[in-house]
């Protein structure tokens, strides 16, 4: 397995235990109950909180490296995700 496809694997895994919930509100993103420790650990590890735009911005970049051919040099919506924390995600995933 490759190393982009490994990295492509890892943040898949993680993004099963994302969940939405469509309140009064508008839409919050939520780890599920279900998620293993790892998960919350990620997101407080790279985020350093598990505060809605920790989640928001986690989830968006999973999503760019299960979604991208090369996770080191892919296209991220700054406006929902900073480099920084995309960044800090793609060393996270490489240490696992």
């Amino acid at each position: 397995m490759t190393d982009n496809n490994r990295l492509q694997s890892l943040a898949a895994d993680h993004l099963e235990h994302f969940d939405f919930d469509f309140g009064e509100s508008g839409m919050m993103i939520l780890i599920s109950d279900t998620a293993p420790p790892k998960v919350k650990d990620m997101v407080k590890s790279v985020c350093g909180s598990c505060n809605q735009d920790s989640l928001v911005q986690i989830y968006e970049a999973l999503n760019a490296v299960v979604e991208s051919d090369n996770p080191d040099c892919c296209e991220i919506d700054e406006k929902v995700c900073g480099t920084d924390v995309y960044c800090q995600l793609i060393k996270y995933l490489k240490k696992r």
